[in-house]
């Protein structure tokens, strides 16, 4: 229901959701961000105003573009996780082509959507 019930910009939440589930290395929120934003704005240069992007700010964002389905970490390195294992568990199993748009192989699409955003 949390992947359906919000149908404003689907995109977003995929994206959200195939960066924290096949990236290389958990990423912090800051580079989590513009990962997000370069995958969804064309025309996003990737200038960063570090005193307008406060820490707080973009852990919202996750919490926001994700649905609620990942988060900042709270300690001193913040990356960026699921809430709990049962969400990467889920989006891997039976209903991973229902959210992420794949026909086939969830892992090789999400890799080149990640990919065409570096």
């Amino acid at each position: 229901m949390i992947l359906t019930r919000d149908e404003e910009n689907p995109e977003l939440l995929q994206l959200c959701l195939k960066w924290v589930l096949f990236a290389n290395r958990p990423l912090n929120p800051q580079e989590f961000y513009f990962a997000v934003q370069f995958g969804i704005d064309e025309g996003c240069t990737g200038s960063w105003d570090q005193e307008s992007e406060d820490l707080e700010r973009l852990k919202a964002f996750v919490r926001s573009s994700s649905k609620g389905l990942a988060e900042a970490t709270r300690n001193k390195a913040s990356v960026v996780q699921f809430i709990h294992e049962s969400v990467r568990e889920f989006l891997l199993g039976e209903y991973g082509n229902q959210w992420s748009g794949a026909t086939v192989n969830i892992a090789g699409g999400s890799h080149e959507v990640l990919r065409d955003c570096c």
